[in-house]
């Protein structure tokens, strides 16, 4: 996997959402005493602005340029400048704030920024605002505004964010990857005491290109189908569009329904022995977490209490070996008291037995290791164990909200007090605004020889396949758009809009390679018109 932006940062982790009751739209927060201090970057001790940290050693080789200069500046004497080194790799500026208002409960992070140009092509810079769950097992919430492309001359960038109960020791992080220069300049922090019932969302977009070639001889109906982002937990398509090389070789898309999954069939126009055609789908898609919930309130079920469509869940599958000896005896050691405690147990084993191996779990370790990507691997123990100790549990296909990323696998975990509650690939308690899913894995879904569960079909005669960067090798990627707060009225009437429209797509094929599913709401306000601003502007209207 890519390093995340604002790694080494102490805060990153997952972005999420709060709270309770009101029918009005999320407002903007009135004007307010900046939180921070220096945001306009006048001061500081050579290039190392006044108040704000470097997420990187100074003494590392591949540490970012930082400047702080005229030339960095929008407006006054200075900004900020960063330069990575590393083109994949995202660097920041941050900042702690530990006396936001104990009241508040909404807050507001605005700034400008300017990319340079960069020679990989793919430079980009953002603003984060992080803030600490309230419940005591969830990571904290980040919220990340869009990305800004470089060349780019100043944009503002604007992130809305709910505010947690008590909530103290926020962080604003200023972040660039792609070896161009990007330069911050006039960041506020403000807070306002409004409605009480926001909700944290994030609208991001998922990239995945595929490429059919005919290898057989001509071909009159070529199709392809692939995994697109579904409509699960808190997750919801609000667009999609197919970008097509050549430009008229889609005739028509439809969805496939396979239990929760939704793939996307394409159809298109007929091809002759050694034509190639290049798609990529772009599905924009709404985001919200509410936290892992009350884990140590919830036990593993009793057998006969899981519902009988949950226990495909419980059954071995290539990779998932919960009846192998050794995950049996491995099980054995943990404490099933609640799944709190059986999570913090199992992230002990996995992080520092497993790491040593030697420890009971040699033979799956052996089976399970050989070729496989990480994440599957991780994701495939874990899921192995959850499942011996007799928690019904899936694996999700996924790509990230932002930078590219081969396809990921994290884990959802049943159990009767809470519902699915997912974790990464190693039990630890995870954001459902940090991926974006794609497919849920099922005993039966084709796998690799490695037991990599990937996914791609086409008819016979044309080989599909990811069409992967040649130097990456990634095929899928994510990209942010924005964070923004919505009341609970708003969420549910955009979600359940949006979720209806998608699911009309498995019946009724599109002719055209765009497809809006949240409602065009001319004159929306609040926060539902801001997310329908944005899904316009990256999509089309």
């Amino acid at each position: 996997m890519l390093r995340p932006p604002h790694a080494f940062v102490p805060a990153l982790l997952a972005l999420c959402g709060a709270v309770a009751d009101s029918d009005a739209p999320a407002p903007a927060p009135a004007p307010g005493r900046n939180l921070l201090r220096n945001g306009d970057f006048e001061t500081g001790k050579d290039a190392v602005p006044d108040g704000w940290s470097r997420g990187w050693f100074a003494s590392d080789p591949a540490a970012p340029r930082l400047t702080r200069d005229a030339a960095d500046a929008r407006a006054g004497r200075a900004g900020a400048g960063l330069q990575p080194r590393q083109d994949q790799r995202w660097e920041s500026l941050t900042q702690r704030v530990d006396d936001a208002p104990r009241g508040a409960t909404l807050a507001h992070l605005s700034g400008w920024v300017r990319v340079d140009a960069s020679e990989s092509g793919d430079a980009r810079a953002s603003l984060s605002l992080t803030l600490p769950a309230p419940d005591r097992d969830a990571p904290p919430l980040v919220y990340r505004s869009r990305e800004v492309a470089g060349p780019s001359d100043w944009q503002q960038l604007v992130i809305d964010a709910p505010v947690p109960p008590g909530s103290t020791g926020w962080s604003v992080g200023c972040a660039v990857r792609g070896g161009a220069r990007a330069c911050f300049d006039e960041l506020t922090l403000t807070t306002s005491d409004g409605p009480t019932d926001l909700v944290g969302t994030v609208v991001a977009v998922a990239r995945s290109s595929y490429a059919i070639e005919a290898v057989k001889g001509e071909c009159a109906d070529p199709w392809i189908e692939f995994s697109i982002p579904l409509p699960l937990g808190g997750q919801t398509p609000l667009g999609l569009r197919l970008l097509c090389d050549p430009p008229e070789a889609l005739t028509s898309m439809h969805l496939v329904a396979d239990r929760e999954n939704r793939a996307l069939h394409v159809d298109l126009r007929g091809v002759k022995r050694g034509d190639i055609v290049h798609l990529t789908a772009e599905t924009a898609v709404l985001l919200h977490d509410e936290g892992p919930g009350d884990l140590p309130s919830a036990k593993v079920p009793a057998a006969r209490r899981i519902p009988a469509p949950l226990r495909v869940h419980l059954q071995p599958a290539p990779g998932l070996v919960p009846d192998d000896p050794d995950i049996q005896a491995a099980v054995h050691k943990l404490n099933h008291e609640d799944l709190d405690i059986l999570f913090s147990d199992m992230r002990t084993f996995l992080d520092y037995k497993l790491s040593h191996s030697g420890d009971g779990l040699d033979h799956a370790l052996g089976e399970m290791r050989t070729g496989m990507s990480a994440c599957a691997y991780w994701a495939n123990i874990t899921g192995s164990l959850l499942m011996a100790c007799g928690l019904p549990t899936r694996l999700l296909a996924c790509t990230g909200v932002e930078g590219a990323l081969q396809e990921h696998y994290v884990l959802e975990t049943w159990s009767e007090k809470l519902g699915w509650t997912r974790l990464d690939a190693t039990a630890r308690p995870w954001s459902a605004t940090r991926n974006i899913v794609l497919r849920v894995i099922y005993p039966d879904a084709p796998r690799t020889q490695d037991n990599v569960p990937t996914f791609v079909a086409a008819n016979p005669g044309i080989a599909g396949e990811p069409d992967m960067n040649p130097v990456t090798l990634f095929w899928q990627a994510g990209e942010t758009l924005g964070s923004f707060a919505l009341t609970r009225a708003e969420l549910a009437a955009l979600e359940g809009a949006a979720r209806a429209s998608f699911e009309g797509l498995v019946s009724a094929p599109a002719g055209t390679p765009r497809v809006r599913f949240a409602p065009a709401t001319p004159g929306a306000d609040g926060g539902t018109g801001r997310v329908l601003e944005v899904v316009a502007e990256r999509l089309g209207p």
